[in-house]
C-alpha cells in the first residue's frame, strides 16, 4: 500500500498538477492510439543453437505519438507444436531512427535452448505514472 499511497500524494500535490497532466496523456494516447501500427518486423526465424545472439528491427508509425509516450517489447521464445511462442521472454526493444513519423526499433537476445524460436512485437503506452503498463488496455501486436 504504501507506493500507492505515496503516488497518490505525488497527484494531489499543487492543486492536483500530476493527475491532470495523467488525466491529458491519457486522453492524448487514447484518441491517437488508432495510428499507431507496426509495419513490418525483421529477424531470423531459423532454427536456434543454445546462446545464439539474435537482433530483431521493428519499424512503428507512431503517428501523433512521441517515442516518449511508447513502450516497444520483443516477445521472444521456443516455438510450440502449433507455431505459438511458448514461455516468450520480454525485452525491451530500443529506439535507433526516426524518420517522417516512423520508428525504427532494435532489440537483442541470446536464445535458451536449441529449436525453432519465435519472437512477436508489441506496442504500449508508457507514462511514469501508470499504476501498470496495460492500465489503459491499448497494445498493438505483430
Amino acid at each position: 500500500y504504501e507506493p500507492a499511497a505515496q503516488g497518490g500524494l505525488a497527484m494531489a500535490g499543487e492543486a492536483f498538477a500530476g493527475a491532470k497532466e495523467l488525466a491529458a496523456w491519457k486522453n492524448r494516447v487514447t484518441e491517437s492510439w488508432e495510428d499507431v501500427r507496426i509495419l513490418d518486423v525483421d529477424g531470423d526465424v531459423t532454427a536456434a543453437s543454445v546462446g545464439d545472439d539474435r537482433a530483431v528491427t521493428a519499424r512503428v508509425a507512431t503517428g501523433r505519438l512521441d517515442e516518449s509516450d511508447l513502450r516497444v517489447q520483443l516477445a521472444h521464445g521456443g516455438v510450440g507444436a502449433n507455431g505459438e511462442l511458448s514461455a516468450p521472454t520480454m525485452v525491451e526493444m530500443e529506439p535507433f531512427g526516426r524518420e517522417d513519423g516512423i520508428c525504427v526499433y532494435r532489440g537483442t537476445f541470446a536464445t535458451e535452448a536449441p529449436g525453432l524460436y519465435g519472437f512477436a512485437v508489441r506496442v504500449i503506452p508508457a507514462h511514469r505514472d501508470l499504476s501498470n503498463e496495460l492500465e489503459l488496455g491499448l497494445v498493438t501486436w505483430a
